[in-house]
C-alpha cells in the first residue's frame, strides 16, 4: 500500500475543508429554502383547503361513530330484551311441548287402535295394494268358482 506524503497529506487537508466550508454553506442555504417553501406552503391557499378539509372529515368522522354508538346501544338494549323475552317463555314452552308430546301419544295409540281394529276385520287387505296380491277367502273363492262353474254351462 502506497503512502501519501506530506504535501499529499496537506493538499487533501486543505480540500477537505473546502469541501466541508462549501458542504456547510449549501446546507444551510438548503436548509433556510426549504424553511422558507414550508412556511409559504402553510401560508396559502392550499393549506387552508386541506385542513378545511381535514376538519369535515374528522367532523364527519365524530357524526358517523357518534350515531353508530347510538344504534349500538339500541341493538344492545333490543338484545338484553330478545333474551329476556326467550328467558320469559322457556318455562311455558317446556310444558307446552310436554302437553304436544303427550296429545301426540294419545292420538297415536287411538289412531293405532282403530286401525288395528280394521286389520282385524279385513285381515286379507293387509298390505294389499294390487288384486294380484289380495289373499282371496274362502267365502270369496267358492262365489268364483260358482260363477265360473255357470259360465261353463252357458258356454256349452
Amino acid at each position: 500500500m502506497s503512502k501519501l506524503t506530506p504535501e499529499q497529506k496537506a493538499a487533501n487537508k486543505a480540500a477537505q475543508k473546502v469541501r466541508d466550508r462549501a458542504y456547510t454553506a449549501r446546507h444551510r442555504a438548503y436548509r433556510t429554502a426549504r424553511e422558507a417553501a414550508e412556511k409559504v406552503a402553510e401560508e396559502s391557499v392550499f393549506a387552508k383547503q386541506r385542513d378545511e378539509a381535514v376538519e369535515a372529515m374528522d367532523r364527519e368522522w365524530r357524526n358517523r361513530n357518534e350515531s353508530c354508538e347510538v344504534i349500538e346501544s339500541e341493538i344492545m338494549l333490543l338484545q338484553q330484551r330478545l333474551e329476556r323475552t326467550k328467558n320469559q317463555y322457556s318455562l311455558s314452552l317446556e310444558s307446552k311441548k310436554q302437553a304436544r308430546n303427550d296429545a301426540q301419544k294419545a292420538f297415536q295409540a287411538h289412531r293405532d287402535a282403530l286401525i288395528d281394529n280394521v286389520e282385524a276385520t279385513y285381515p286379507d287387505m293387509k298390505n294389499c295394494w294390487y288384486v294380484s296380491q289380495w289373499q282371496i277367502p274362502a267365502d270369496v273363492r267358492a262365489e268364483m268358482d260358482e260363477a265360473a262353474k255357470s259360465s261353463k254351462k252357458v258356454v256349452a
